[in-house]
């Protein structure tokens, strides 16, 4: 039913020619449910979401942000691909569905964390 839901309101927008974009907060998922499932588990979560967009093309913002430990706690972040989150199989799923990314988000405070991202991204997408 919720699927079903989400089908009629994309159509809805898509209609009525509203521009949308979902944000995707990729880290969030493991934040929320590392207690209750294994880390395979949730990133099989996620890329049925993606798989879900891909369906519809929808224009994804990646929100993304790493850390060495999923707890909320923001002395553990760590710039992305040097922490717990698996980029890795996140990123080859999205490479090779050619799911439409439209944007990225780093969220951090510190720019110590920000460079080497950005450095870590363009590394991984090179190969």
């Amino acid at each position: 039913p919720l699927n079903k839901n989400i089908k009629h309101i994309l159509k809805l927008l898509n209609e009525n020619g509203i521009n949308y974009f979902i944000v995707f907060d990729v880290h969030r998922f493991y934040n929320n449910f590392y207690k209750k499932y294994s880390q395979e588990i949730i990133t099989d979560m996620i890329i049925q979401i993606l798989k879900f967009c891909a369906e519809f093309d929808l224009k994804i913002v990646l929100h993304l942000i790493d850390s060495t430990s999923f707890s909320s706690n923001r002395t553990f972040w760590t710039p992305v691909f040097e922490g717990v989150t698996p980029f890795s199989r996140i990123f080859n799923f999205i490479i090779n569905r050619k799911i439409n990314i439209e944007s990225i988000i780093l969220e951090y405070e510190s720019e110590k964390h920000i460079l080497p991202s950005l450095n870590n991204l363009k590394n991984y997408l090179k190969n």
